[in-house]
């Protein structure tokens, strides 16, 4: 895969806004020749208003596409289209032969079991081990159902019309 690339650029190193106001003025190329047969480049130059490029590309049926273009002034772009090579027939692609690939050799093997060791005798007992807690029947009670008291509100007074006299 080859990739190339250059650039001219002209500015002025200035901050006066006067220079800035200058018509653009560069120059730029790229081509890409890739091995996968992605061949592409693009080429443009500009000076003020009038800016002309061209760029091209490989095509799926073996030509090139190259297409020139060119603004001047207010014009837009105005484009020219032409195919350079031959178009070669097309061969659908042909599935691989099928071949199965040999099964993987086993890799686990296993070991045969061994016996444990034998458990070590228990080293004897110097002290009296302390018996487990004895605890003491514990008997619940179910308390009586609660029995309703009953409550007597006193009974409310009754309100009648509020007047409000704003003078007392």
């Amino acid at each position: 895969m080859s990739i190339s690339v250059s650039a001219q650029y002209y500015s002025p190193l200035t901050t006066n806004p006067s220079i800035i106001d200058e018509p653009a003025l560069y120059k730029f190329t790229y081509n890409v020749n890739d091995f996968e047969l992605q061949n592409f480049g693009h080429e443009e130059s500009r000076d003020g208003a009038e800016t002309h490029g061209e760029y091209r590309v490989a095509l799926p049926d073996g030509r090139t596409k190259i297409v020139t273009y060119e603004v001047i002034g207010d014009s837009g772009f105005v484009a020219g289209v032409k195919y350079e090579g031959e178009i070669l027939p097309f061969t659908p692609p042909q599935p691989a032969p099928y071949e199965p690939s040999p099964p993987p050799p086993a890799v686990y093997q296993p070991l045969p079991n061994p016996l444990p060791p034998p458990a070590p005798k228990p080293a004897p007992l110097y002290y009296k081990p302390i018996p487990p807690p004895i605890q003491a029947p514990v008997y619940y009670k179910p308390l009586p159902p609660p029995t309703p008291t009953p409550k007597s509100n006193p009974p409310r007074k009754t309100y009648g019309p509020v007047r409000f006299n704003p003078f007392g």
